[in-house]
């Protein structure tokens, strides 16, 4: 077994408001190895962007608490270490992909101009080093002419080339963690799938652990391996990708997979869930999605543990017995 590269253990985290704490994730726990694709799904609102920024420690310190739980990056927790040993393994040992790309480029600068001090600070080169590092990772993203590109400004190209350029940043000091939020969201269906190709090679080139985070399962089913699923700030359903799409255990789960259009459907109405995510500082006793389940039972009322073996795990009391679908 490949040793993990991402330990998230326990984690339950809480923000500070005029309200008081409001706890954001509650026990949250997966591990991610080298080389490997983890998909961390749910609705909006789930925990899943939380989640990432909080094992990159890009959560405002000020407003942000970790009740209990590590995160550990390569054997240490990121919880306990000081902001400057932060700078040192944020953008070089883990690499970050946003979901606009807009906003992680400077507008002000050209592609090259970012890329070079970007690669000049974790790598410390020349000037001409640099510049060949940028057309080399320019390359790799599968940019045609890097020297025009690496010219322009980030608003002179179209979204999927700004997303590249991002995942080129990202990439550009062979992170041994890489995370990806929503990085094809705002993207049309085809540019889409050149972006995941992308981001699976690259992976299996470098050996790079992904935290691929994402609403859309079939997404997931097409470059991951296993998948986290999150509702209301807890994992409610984590295992191999193929098994849990095959035979997903949690009316959760089973309720995302009903509500991916299908076009062996045509015609019929779209299978939405029912209700909507419960407020963060008013929770339901027992099971968080239990409001929302059509298989709710009194037993319901008392929180369901995350059971399984091995990478296969669910939250629900309905877990090893035959759910009907509905």
């Amino acid at each position: 077994m490949t040793e993990s590269v991402l330990q998230v253990e326990e984690l339950t985290l809480s923000f500070r408001t005029a309200a008081g704490l409001i706890r954001v994730l509650r026990g949250v726990s997966f591990d991610i190895r080298a080389g490997e694709l983890v998909g961390l799904v749910g609705e909006s609102g789930s925990g899943k962007s939380v989640t990432a920024q909080a094992v990159a420690r890009l959560l405002p310190e000020e407003t942000t608490v970790v009740e209990s739980g590590r995160i550990l990056f390569a054997g240490r927790d990121v919880c306990t270490m000081t902001e400057a040993e932060m700078r040192e393994i944020r953008g070089r040992r883990i690499g970050y992909v946003f979901q606009e790309p807009m906003t992680a480029l400077n507008p002000a600068m050209t592609v090259g101009d970012q890329l070079m001090h970007v690669i000049r600070h974790h790598h410390g080169c020349s000037r001409r080093e640099a510049r060949q590092r940028v057309q080399r990772a320019l390359e790799e993203v599968l940019i045609h002419q890097p020297d025009l590109v690496a010219r322009q400004y980030p608003f002179e190209l179209s979204g999927g080339m700004r997303q590249r350029i991002v995942i080129a940043l990202a990439m550009s000091a062979n992170p041994a963690l890489l995370i990806a939020d929503e990085p094809t969201t705002a993207l049309d269906v085809t540019v889409q799938a050149e972006i995941l190709k992308l981001i699976l090679r690259l992976a299996r080139q470098h050996g790079t652990a992904v935290l691929f985070i994402t609403h859309d399962l079939g997404v997931v089913s097409q470059i991951c391996e296993r998948m986290v699923v999150l509702y209301a700030g807890e994992v409610v359903e984590r295992g191999p990708v193929r098994e849990i799409l095959r035979h997903p255990n949690h009316p959760y789960t089973r309720a995302l997979l009903r509500a991916v259009p299908d076009v062996a459907r045509r015609g019929e109405p779209l299978q939405a869930i029912p209700g909507e995510l419960p407020d963060l500082r008013h929770l339901p006793p027992g099971c968080v999605f239990a409001p929302r389940c059509v298989h709710r039972m009194e037993r319901c009322d008392t929180r369901p543990p995350l059971r399984g073996s091995g990478d296969t795990a669910v939250a629900c009391w309905w877990s090893g017995q035959e759910v009907p679908n509905r």
